[in-house]
């Protein structure tokens, strides 16, 4: 056992990485003079001006700068880049209503990239006990993707990204936001768009990955290691200012009855679920019962990437 607690002591002392310890910034104000979309934004808080991004989340672009971004984004929601414009305006209001309050900025200050030439930090964004990065994907302007993180006061990662995958799942079956296509089609906007300011081009683009920080994949390999060999969790040194968005608890307790039952759900049903047409609908119909999820695989036509885009929001009991 002490050998064990040796070997912990020596990887939480030699390998720390920056941007390890989280702080809490309180009565943030949005700067409303700088450029801003859905999911990154300056913020003013103490006399400063910071630029952040949510973790969790990416919003549609609102300009062109970035094609193959947009195309990506377009085809997630299964709409055209013009749409994918629109809806990219759409998120950037929706987070401005959200935030015409003073709110509660969660960082730990992980380099963000980008192409502003101010640094832009990661962060998770509360406001009226609500989480900003769940309430831009339960509206459909965002989809759940990108950096994430062990928040404080927050559930682990991956429980919150579950859960931001069944918000999406309710969101399109409401026809929310960008999934509302009778919506996006009122009116088309061009794709012959401009940044809203000037900005440094990075030598790269920004990857469209779920990258996992250093620290996230030191911290879950730390709590897997204490738990196999204690009861009590590690205790945190960070002494921070408890702040718990209130939906999330309440939303994860929620859920199997928000997801599709592939064995019951009608025709009309499964054709809201996305890459689901009338023919493959009817194939599904015709291939009941499945004794689980991955059995609609079997469905002539259900590939990879429709079953990818499927599994978090079926179920067959």
């Amino acid at each position: 056992m002490r050998f064990l607690i040796a070997i912990f002591l020596f990887v939480t002392s030699t390998i720390v990485p920056a941007g390890e310890v989280w702080e809490t910034l309180s009565a943030c104000r949005l700067a409303k003079e700088d450029y801003m979309d859905g999911d990154s934004f300056h913020v003013e808080c103490g006399g400063k001006n910071y630029h952040f991004r949510l973790y969790f989340v990416d919003c549609p672009e609102t300009d062109t700068r970035f094609p193959d971004r947009i195309r990506d984004q377009s085809q997630h929601f299964g709409i055209t880049p013009d749409q994918s414009i629109k809806v990219g305006f759409k998120a950037k209001e929706f987070t401005k209503r959200m935030l015409h309050r003073p709110f509660t900025v969660l960082t730990r200050w992980y380099n963000a990239r980008g192409a502003s030439a101010q640094e832009r930090f990661y962060a998770v964004i509360l406001c009226d006990g609500k989480n900003l990065a769940e309430e831009l994907v339960a509206a459909g302007f965002a989809r759940p993707f990108g950096m994430r993180a062990n928040f404080p006061d927050g559930p682990r990662s991956k429980d919150f990204i579950a859960n931001l995958k069944r918000l999406e799942g309710r969101a399109m079956r409401s026809r929310a936001g960008a999934w509302s296509k009778s919506e996006l089609d009122d009116q088309v906007v061009s794709t012959d768009l401009t940044p809203e300011r000037p900005y440094s081009k990075p030598e790269s683009d920004p990857p469209l990955t779920t990258p996992s920080e250093p620290f996230d994949q030191i911290a879950s390999q730390t709590d897997s290691f204490l738990e196999t060999f204690t009861s009590q969790p590690l205790p945190s040194t960070l002494q921070i200012e408890s702040v718990k968005p209130a939906a999330t608890q309440q939303t994860l307790a929620s859920n199997t009855a928000s997801l599709v039952n592939i064995n019951t759900a009608s025709q009309t049903e499964l054709e809201e679920l996305p890459g689901i047409g009338p023919a493959l609908a009817e194939r599904i119909v015709s291939s009941r019962p499945f004794a689980k999820t991955d059995d609609i695989r079997k469905v002539k036509g259900i590939g990879d990437k429709t079953f990818n885009s499927l599994a978090p929001l079926i179920r067959t009991d």
